[in-house]
């Protein structure tokens, strides 16, 4: 895939993914507010000085840095779409909550799959993390070979249930 067409490329998520995108970026355009008024009073102490403006250059730091986390979130809402939850568990979709079970080592794992940047909760990884990508479109049932984390796993689907 060309750099353009991920630019075009929609991402999926969830209302309140999307909710806890606009509050970050909101927090983040306070902080820069701040972050602004701190360098300018730095630059009205420094001319006053005859040496190196320290607080002037973290500020300026500071201020490049937190405009490059709202550029980057700005550009991912633009792209966003908001999905609804599925309704049926036919098969592994985004937001279901999957079990599954480790053939070899007997282990259980359950995931919910969320939208491209979910809320960081416990359990909860994108559709777009390895793991996710190889459950979705599977069935209860469903036998299928895996990779983590380098290592290939043999796991069967026990359960899929909305999250």
């Amino acid at each position: 895939m060309t750099i353009a067409m991920m630019l075009k490329h929609k991402l999926h998520f969830f209302q309140d993914e999307i909710t806890e995108i606009d509050t970050k970026i909101n927090k983040l355009k306070e902080e820069l507010k701040e972050v602004h008024n701190d360098t300018a009073e730095s630059t009205r102490q420094s001319s006053e000085t005859w040496h190196d403006n320290y607080m002037f250059e973290e500020g300026q730091r500071q201020l490049n840095m937190i405009t490059s986390q709202i550029d980057d979130l700005i550009n991912i809402r633009n792209r966003a779409e908001i999905i609804q939850k599925p309704v049926t568990t036919d098969d592994v979709k985004i937001g279901h909550r999957v079990t599954f079970k480790d053939k070899v080592l007997g282990q259980e794992k359950t995931y919910i799959i969320g939208g491209y940047m979910p809320i960081i909760k416990p359990g909860v990884i994108s559709y777009n993390s390895p793991v996710a990508k190889q459950l979705l479109g599977h069935r209860k049932g469903d036998t299928i070979n895996i990779k983590v984390g380098g290592v290939d796993k043999a796991i069967e689907i026990t359960d899929i249930k909305p999250a």
